[in-house]
């Protein structure tokens, strides 16, 4: 069976000029709705994996210490230079959803079970601050106090990988198996498009991957 798919379309912005779809970076489905079309996103997986092995109180205690390693590295990494990134901001938006995933936890342990994301969420984060602090090395080569941060937030990054490696083996997917899942995903909509009511104006389909 097919991971599920994310389709979006937007009806409301068929028509108009160019200039409602600025900057550049817009989503796809941005373009294909000025078409009137639907855009389909197969977010298909890559690799195949095992269920994480910790339980409910391990999993806290993972994210609890993910939430004081990232704060200290956010604040270090701030007071060494005022300069904001896009990656930066990606890793308070990932550091921020912390403490919900830990209330999930706590309030249902049982349906938080074998969640890789425990895992996976706080290396992002960490590879996040290790891209933000290249950006500030680029324009700052031979900033000491960056080049001691960038070997910090490294180690921990690497730290973080290993475990989530060594919890989660991954295991590279076939690319037949993944071509055929984008391929029913693609199939699947369109029967479904054309089951649709005579006269409905239906969509046109776009693959992304």
């Amino acid at each position: 069976m097919a991971p599920p798919a994310t389709t979006e379309t937007d009806s409301s912005h068929g028509k108009g000029d160019d200039r409602e779809w600025e900057p550049a970076g817009s989503s796809s489905a941005h373009y294909t709705a000025r078409h009137g079309g639907l855009d389909l996103f197969p977010e298909v997986p890559m690799w195949d994996s095992d269920p994480i092995r910790l339980s409910p109180q391990e999993a806290v205690g993972v994210l609890e210490d993910a939430l004081h390693v990232l704060g200290d590295l956010i604040a270090e990494l701030a007071a060494a230079s005022e300069e904001e990134t896009v990656f930066l901001a990606s890793a308070k938006e990932a550091r921020s959803i912390t403490p919900r995933m830990i209330r999930q936890i706590q309030e249902n342990p049982q349906a938080s079970r074998d969640q890789a994301l425990v895992l996976l969420v706080p290396a992002r984060a960490a590879g996040m601050l290790l891209r933000h602090a290249d950006q500030l090395l680029a324009a700052a080569p031979d900033h000491d106090q960056l080049q001691a941060l960038r070997a910090k937030t490294e180690a921990v990054l690497i730290a973080w990988c290993h475990r989530a490696e060594k919890a989660i083996r991954p295991r590279p997917m076939p690319l037949s198996r993944t071509a055929g899942y984008q391929a029913e995903m693609v199939l699947s909509l369109a029967g479904l498009l054309s089951a649709a009511p005579s006269g409905a104006s239906g969509p046109a389909v776009r693959d992304d991957h």
